[in-house]
């Protein structure tokens, strides 16, 4: 049986339907894990936080044998690779929702401490309920082998 074939995710819109191949879907989610790009960043700044933090992330979870090099992270970003492996795109796809359960847990954080400082007496259930969602979303995070804020803590500074 021939290779030629790729996985492909279908994306439905009104009366459209868009085909998008394994490579393109990692090039989205590796652009969408960039993001935001600190102050005086640059393309290879981002390819290095990105392969950053996809392997920890696929190192955490038990996800690749071995780490996913830098060039071949800027293959997919580039959409010069002409596949992707299972491994590669489950690894990518970690890093994506580790990243996203870091920013809602602090999103919770801020909320919280912005209802506190507003009335602490009035927002008391509410707060309750935010710190019971955010212990339990840690929680979920730590038994998925997920990490808390994977770019954030190979940024550098």
């Amino acid at each position: 049986m021939s290779e030629k074939f790729t996985a492909v995710s279908v994306v439905r819109t009104a009366n459209k339907v868009r085909v998008m191949s394994g490579v393109a879907k990692a090039s989205a989610l590796l652009d969408e894990l960039a993001m935001p790009w600190p102050p005086r960043s640059n393309f290879k700044d981002a390819i290095t936080r990105v392969t950053k933090a996809v392997n920890t992330v696929a190192r955490r979870a038990g996800i690749l044998n071995e780490p996913i090099k830098h060039s071949r992270i800027e293959d997919l970003w580039r959409k010069e690779a002409r596949r992707i492996d299972a491994e590669e795109m489950d690894a990518i796809r970690a890093a994506v929702v580790a990243a996203k359960a870091g920013s809602l847990v602090d999103q919770l954080q801020a909320l919280e401490s912005t209802l506190a400082l507003v009335d602490p007496e009035y927002f008391g259930p509410a707060l309750q309920v935010l710190r019971e969602a955010s212990r339990q979303h840690r929680g979920d995070a730590r038994e998925m082998g997920g990490e808390r804020r994977p770019l954030a803590s190979s940024a550098g500074a």
